[in-house]
């Protein structure tokens, strides 16, 4: 499991304590989206493939923004 993967965890448990739904909501789809990619690279998944993964979700983030 990367480091980020990790802090992702961590963060989502403290958003849980605090209440804070939105950063919940994101934390949880940014996990869904580092595990699949775990799944498919296997060991060979580490903090540069998760940081890929943050930036094409922040990329979709930001498109869906400027769509609505």
């Amino acid at each position: 499991m990367s480091s980020i993967l990790t802090k992702v965890s961590s963060d989502m448990v403290a958003a849980m304590k605090s209440g804070d739904k939105i950063l919940l909501n994101t934390l949880r789809l940014t996990k869904s989206e580092l595990k699949k990619i775990e799944m498919d690279k296997g060991d060979e998944f580490n903090d540069a493939d998760a940081v890929v993964v943050i930036r094409r979700e922040i990329k979709r983030r930001h498109e869906a923004i400027e769509l609505y």
